[in-house]
């Protein structure tokens, strides 16, 4: 979904060494996670993952609700 929004600014060149990139990243972590499950405080990553989540979310709220008043859809205070 992000990509379809990216994709017409981008080269093709770009495009696919992005997700190639991603996908690399995604299974060395996958990787290091099954490895070493056993050592890793899960506990810890999954309260750190949820705040990043949730920071993530505001942030894109921001975005949106920014948006939204340049196209002038919500009236902003002045």
């Amino acid at each position: 979904m992000f990509y379809t929004g990216m994709a017409p600014y981008m080269e093709l060149k770009q495009l696919l060494s992005g997700i190639f990139l991603a996908i690399l990243l995604l299974t060395a972590v996958g990787f290091v996670m099954l490895r070493y499950s056993v050592k890793l405080p899960m506990t810890l990553f999954f309260k750190v993952a949820t705040i990043l989540i949730y920071a993530l979310a505001f942030k894109i709220l921001g975005v949106s609700i920014h948006s939204l008043q340049v196209s002038q859809v919500i009236q902003t205070n002045r």
